[in-house]
């Protein structure tokens, strides 16, 4: 009797004996023990509106989580922006002054973004300005052939163009 109940228990502990490293969880370790969680930004480099990537939806969601994209929640937000750069507020120039509504006319029919100009002394979500050199903000250009622009991150919104470019 002893045998017939011992055949089935070991043939059940056999069957969990061979099917146990298949439920085993393997850790995963990082190969480069300075990985950062911003990694997936570095294989944005080359990205183009329109194009598709993992990449751009892990962006998407990390902006999201932090309280920057809320696209989902709500409407787009009326982009504003003040094209007068610093370096010219004192004497606007009247090349300057004729070519904002041109470009905000381009950018508002190109995207879904809604753009005008406002007064220097109103809140705008971004203030694009032209300059050259050294220009107050720890990132000065190098003129033409070199750095075309830089931006500071989104709750800052500025966007600095080289001016000889």
């Amino acid at each position: 009797m002893a045998s017939k109940i011992f055949h089935p228990i070991s043939l059940i502990f056999l069957i969990f004996i061979l099917l146990a490293p298949i439920g085993h969880a393997k850790r995963s370790i990082p190969s480069d023990k300075n990985s950062s969680p911003f990694d997936f930004i570095k294989s944005l480099k080359g990205c183009h509106k329109g194009n598709n990537t993992n990449e751009i939806h892990e962006l998407k969601a990390y902006l999201e989580k932090f309280g920057y994209l809320t696209i989902q929640t709500k409407p787009m937000p009326l982009m504003m922006i003040s094209m007068i750069p610093w370096n010219q507020l004192s004497k606007p120039t009247r090349k300057t002054s004729t070519s904002n509504p041109q470009c905000l006319q381009k950018w508002d029919a190109a995207t879904h973004f809604s753009f005008s100009q406002v007064q220097t002394n109103q809140f705008s979500d971004l203030v694009i300005g032209f300059f050259r050199g050294d220009h107050q903000d720890q990132y000065p250009f190098d003129g033409r052939g070199g750095t075309l622009a830089h931006a500071f991150a989104p709750t800052d919104g500025r966007f600095h163009y080289d001016a000889d470019e």
